[in-house]
């Protein structure tokens, strides 16, 4: 989405635009778009923002809500403002109260996460106190904000749950295992899954997660203590198809794109109006709104 630029008119009404280099992109010819952003979220985040609500695209993610899934802090704190259970979590800036920072979150081993950070990147784990410390005092010392969660227990092998979100259903889940010498369960790392099937919680806490970040397709990750109890991790907003169409076999892109096709024809009433009152100004005889072309790419 870098390639393009962003057009604000300076008239109240509308006429905001969306260009490709110097040629107008005709929003008439768009029905709906699917934000898959791996770089540049933040340009492309604003790009999301004008086609949806510039312009009255309809779109599955919100550019607000990718940035908030970008953010492991401020994912965790939706969650628990929209009372979805997470593990305990601190919040430091150049951690310094080293001790009373990890008894926050139940002590060691806990893990430690960067605000930033896809496939496992930027997470680890702290064993014992040496480990803790020396990590610390390094993010201390180059000013990196961090983030300290309680480590929760799994059955063994380790694994979390990654549920896949469209509207308000979750149309596929799957384990994913760790490697015998990481802590990370991850399919991207151990290439190891399987199917599972969800309780009837952890269904209503991935749909729910999904709604407190702002995002109506998501990855939701979930964890299942040694009693049972779900917790919810991270959303994702760009959350990978291969590992959990691999396991499970569901055509998750296909719901994807058949949630798009019957959802975005609910908000063409207002798109419509928008259209008929802008086909209006240019053409005083005209009262219909022009057709639109359905055309829908999906790239992963």
């Amino acid at each position: 989405p870098t390639d393009v630029y962003l057009y604000l008119s300076n008239v109240a009404n509308g006429y905001d635009a969306i260009y490709n280099k110097d040629t107008k992109i005709k929003k008439t010819s768009i029905n709906a778009i699917i934000p898959r952003i791996g770089t540049g979220l933040e340009y492309g985040a604003a790009v999301i923002e004008h086609f949806n609500k510039n312009l009255g695209i309809f779109s599955c993610a919100s550019g607000d809500g990718l940035l908030t899934a970008s953010n492991k802090m401020k994912t965790s704190q939706r969650l628990s403002q929209n009372k979805v259970r997470v593990p305990k979590t601190i919040f430091a800036n150049q951690p310094q109260d080293f001790k009373f920072l990890l008894d926050k979150v139940g002590g060691l081993p806990c893990i430690a996460k960067l605000q930033a950070g896809s496939q496992g990147a930027g997470v680890m784990i702290l064993n014992d106190e040496l480990a803790a410390s020396t990590s610390l005092q390094s993010f201390s010392k180059i000013g990196v904000n961090v983030i300290l969660q309680e480590k929760i227990d799994t059955e063994k092998p380790t694994f979390d749950i990654r549920a896949y979100v469209v509207g308000d259903e979750v149309v596929a889940a799957y384990k994913r295992f760790a490697l015998d010498d990481d802590f990370r369960s991850n399919y991207s790392l151990s290439k190891q899954g399987e199917k599972i099937k969800l309780t009837d919680e952890e269904i209503k806490m991935a749909i729910d997660a999904s709604k407190a970040v702002g995002l109506k397709v998501s990855g939701v990750d979930l964890m299942r203590d040694i009693e049972g109890k779900p917790y919810c991790i991270e959303v994702n907003g760009n959350a990978s198809l291969k590992g959990i169409e691999t396991v499970t076999g569901i055509d998750i892109a296909g719901k994807i794109i058949d949630y798009i096709i019957e959802n975005y024809k609910k908000s063409d009433n207002i798109n419509a109006a928008v259209m008929t009152e802008e086909k209006t100004v240019n053409n005083k005889n005209s009262i219909h709104p022009p057709q639109r072309k359905t055309e829908i790419t999906f790239n992963y």
